[in-house]
């Protein structure tokens, strides 16, 4: 049988090409089975330790003593030697005083500090009158400061003198400042049915003005609960979860948090203590993305 030219061309074609191609699917099947590259993110390990639950709170600062001081004796200013704003010492001269009585000459008056402190108030000038009946000056003691806030009463029973609270000024940013509780007013507000709480905090420099907001934090009561860095959770509409590193994969896993504890977070299902969570590089992953792990510490 004669093979005809055209025909013969076409089958030295087909085998041309499909030696050629041979090559490319050994090399596309080898890529194929390839491992994933493992994706590199940190992480940090559950740990169970107490959960403190806290009560928050808003205040202002106050004088821990105020003292009004008042002249011995009807008179005449003469002299002013304490200011508005002043540091006086128990004692301290604050001003000179004649007795105002046409015809008589009389010996200076002196008016002393009775306490030492700021001097927050003057009600007098040179040349200008004064009585016994009206305070001269007004010295606050601020070294210890208060603290002053309202409590509610169903918070009352975890309240007690003693207790120590967190304090932050706006005033002063960046700085927590850590007071006891000094006293419990005994009688409730009928308003708000709040009780007013004074803390006591030391104030060496007199930063801490009378008058300063202050943000109070208390510490109510603690148990025993799962805490990951807050970082490690992912938020997506209402759902939260995290991914889990077991058998060097990344795991999915639904959480529910709980309170925040610094940089940390309370985690009340969906992980156990020693599981390990990514803290870092979770937007790189998926349900089984293999994971190289880079520890927090």
């Amino acid at each position: 049988m004669t093979i005809k030219p055209g025909i013969l061309l076409i089958t030295w074609v087909i085998i041309f090409l499909t030696a050629c191609s041979k090559p490319e699917e050994k090399q596309a099947g080898k890529m194929g089975v390839q491992k994933d590259e493992a994706v590199i993110v940190r992480t940090a390990k559950v740990i169970k330790q107490t959960v403190m639950v806290p009560l928050r709170v808003y205040g202002q600062s106050e004088e821990f003593r105020r003292v009004d001081i008042f002249p011995k004796i009807n008179g005449v200013v003469v002299e002013q030697k304490a200011e508005l704003g002043d540091i006086v010492q128990k004692d301290e001269v604050l001003a000179l005083i004649r007795q105002d009585i046409p015809g008589m000459d009389f010996s200076l008056s002196k008016i002393k500090a009775t306490v030492s402190g700021l001097v927050t108030a003057e009600n007098i000038e040179v040349g200008g009158t004064v009585n016994v009946q009206r305070t001269a000056f007004t010295i606050s003691q601020c070294s210890p400061i208060l603290v002053a806030v309202s409590v509610l009463d169903v918070y009352l029973r975890f309240i007690r003198p003693g207790q120590v609270a967190s304090i932050e000024f706006d005033a002063l940013p960046g700085k927590t400042f850590k007071g006891k509780i000094y006293e419990i007013a005994p009688r409730l507000d009928n308003v708000n049915h709040s009780l007013n709480v004074r803390i006591r905090l030391s104030n060496p420099d007199k930063k801490i003005k009378p008058g300063m907001f202050a943000r109070v934090k208390f510490n109510l009561t603690s148990h025993q609960g799962f805490l990951i860095p807050v970082d490690a959770v992912i938020r997506t509409g209402a759902e939260k979860f995290v991914f889990l590193v077991q058998d060097g994969k990344a795991v999915k896993h639904q959480v529910t948090t709980g309170l925040m504890q610094g940089n940390f977070i309370e985690i009340l299902s969906g992980v156990k203590k020693g599981d390990t969570v990514v803290t870092l590089g979770q937007n790189y992953l998926d349900e089984g993305t293999p994971v190289q792990e880079k520890h927090e510490g």
